[in-house]
């Protein structure tokens, strides 16, 4: 068994509710935001959770009610930092619903409470949603709902983000990844495919863009997007393919795709194809989605310091759980089966030193929407 079982319990999921997760090496913070319509009251709830115990503990809870005119039934929404911050002051949580914006804060004494957006100063409320740091200098997704490309000292986070200059004017960013010392950055298109761009910044933290792969690795729309970027050693492993479509088939499946220290690359899962850079097979043996007569959604793609997990998600078969020592072959995982998921709604992966964990929404045929959540054991 190489998956531990993490879920929290007792963690209703109803209509107008939202949740994020952050994490350190040892830790895991789950905040749950719930709007009920109809008793006029919203509620905050964080957990703690050391995952090597497999317990969670209730360390913030807020219910209030609200004024009559504040609730519309708006989607409520839960931004986090990837990373928990380790500093008092700090922010760990943004809600948004529809009485408005609120951060969560740490304060010297490690209490939690909530302060509203308009009277907020914190340079921290500029939630760090990836970021890397290369020679002292930190390179980051930051921002509350739309993310910017920004850098800022290492040593002086207080004096705030520099924005940065995007490699290509158009297209939406979402992930940012460190690779043999170079900044990558993925720049989604839902046109012309996505497109890979690498940068060594210098000393003073200065950039330039090099365009590394584009129209989605010669596959155009089907790759409009980049679910992840892996770094691991020399190579970087890259999941990309298009959501959106109530179907997984009409995606035309996902791919996993491979690129090598000397700047070639590969398909490990995916379309056989001419490309630009010659004939292009799936050196697994298997198309796009796992299968590509009925191509799987992906739900999640990562790696701890052992093995690849990644998890699909088709109506007839459910959810399963693949690993891989190398990429290349593949064997389901028992114990990552859950009996009566009817459907994954999100995924979120988190870093845990040389474990991964990942926390799931998922529709049960028992539960309802509720959340399962599971750590790699070593």
């Amino acid at each position: 068994m190489s998956l531990i079982t993490i879920t929290p319990t007792d963690i209703p999921l109803g209509g107008n509710c939202a949740w994020e997760v952050s994490a350190s090496e040892e830790e895991i913070l789950l905040c749950v935001l719930s709007v009920d319509v109809d008793l006029h009251s919203q509620s905050v709830r964080v957990l703690l959770s050391n995952p090597l115990a497999g317990e969670w503990e209730n360390i913030f809870e807020e219910t209030r009610r609200l004024p009559d005119g504040e609730i519309d039934g708006s989607i409520p929404v839960v931004e986090m930092p990837v990373q928990i911050p380790s500093a008092p002051n700090q922010s760990i949580a943004r809600i948004v619903s529809s009485a408005g914006a609120e951060f969560l804060h740490r304060s010297d004494g490690a209490a939690l409470a909530l302060q509203s957006e308009s009277s907020s100063h914190f340079e921290s409320d500029l939630l760090v949603h990836q970021s890397v740091t290369v020679d002292g200098i930190e390179f980051g997704l930051f921002g509350n709902g739309s993310l910017t490309l920004g850098r800022r000292s290492k040593d002086s986070p207080s004096e705030g983000w520099e924005s940065l200059d995007l490699p290509t004017p158009t297209g939406v960013i979402l992930q940012l990844a460190l690779w043999n010392g170079k900044l990558v950055l993925s720049v989604d298109d839902p046109v012309l495919g996505f497109g890979l761009h690498t940068a060594q910044p210098d000393g003073a933290g200065s950039l330039e863009w090099k365009s590394i792969l584009a129209r989605g690795a010669d596959r155009y729309a089907a790759n409009a997007e980049v679910f992840c970027l892996l770094p691991s050693g020399p190579t970087l492993f890259v999941a990309c393919g298009r959501s959106g479509a109530k179907h997984a088939w009409l995606n035309g499946g996902f791919e996993i795709l491979q690129f090598n220290e000397d700047g070639t690359w590969d398909v490990l899962v995916g379309v056989p194809r001419v490309s630009s850079s010659g004939l292009k097979v799936p050196l697994s043996a298997r198309g796009p989605g796992f299968d590509e007569f009925n191509p799987g959604t992906l739900c999640y793609f990562c790696r701890d310091g052992f093995r690849f997990y990644l998890a699909t998600f088709e109506p007839v078969d459910g959810l399963k759980t693949w690993t891989s020592e190398d990429g290349l072959e593949w064997t389901v995982d028992a114990s990552g089966e859950l009996i009566g998921c009817e459907g994954v709604r999100r995924a979120r992966v988190l870093g845990l030193g040389k474990r991964v964990a990942v926390i799931l929404e998922i529709d049960h045929a028992v539960r309802g929407r509720s959340l399962h959540g599971w750590i790699s054991a070593e």
